[in-house]
This record gives structure tokens, C-alpha cells and sequence, in this order.
């Protein structure tokens, strides 16, 4: 999931997910959570994921699925899903 999102932040697409930066903020932004420090520079991708964490269980069931496509894209959303679901309940 790293490299996908150091992957995305770089503007590289892939054949099967055309997931571009704005995406991940957006579905990011659903549930108050920063991509970027500033306009030019993204936060490192262990904070964003930790605070996905913190926040993934009080998280409703669309924002979820947002977040989870948006990291992890369609073909791994449900299996980015069910980490959190089993990490934190």
C-alpha cells in the first residue's frame, strides 16, 4: 500500500486502477484526514496511515469503502478492509 500511494503521489497510473492523487484526497478528506503539509508536499505515509487507524473504527460503512479504494484501489480494497476490521475489533 506504501508503494501504491508513493506511486499515485508520483502520478504513475496502473492498467487496471486510474486512482490519481486527488482521489485519495478526496476520499481522505471524508473523513478529516490530510494528505498534504502544504500545497507542495505530502505528510509521510506512515502518519497518514496511522492516523487512518485511530480513526478506522469509528469510521461508517461508506467512508470505509472510500478510504479503503483509495488506498489500496478496487482489487484490494476488501482485503484492505478486512485488516482494519480484524485489527480493531
Amino acid at each position: 500500500m506504501f508503494a501504491r500511494l508513493e506511486n499515485i503521489k508520483l502520478g504513475k497510473m496502473f492498467e487496471d486502477d486510474a486512482t490519481n492523487i486527488n482521489d485519495v484526497e478526496r476520499a481522505l478528506s471524508l473523513v478529516n484526514i490530510r494528505l498534504r503539509d502544504t500545497a507542495t508536499s505530502f505528510r509521510p505515509m506512515g502518519d497518514v496511515m496511522d492516523e487512518i487507524a485511530e480513526k478506522w473504527s469509528t469510521m461508517n460503512e461508506i467512508e470505509q469503502s472510500a478510504v479503503a479504494n483509495a488506498i489500496a484501489g478496487k482489487n484490494y480494497a476488501r482485503t484492505y478492509s478486512n485488516i482494519w476490521k480484524f485489527a480493531f475489533n
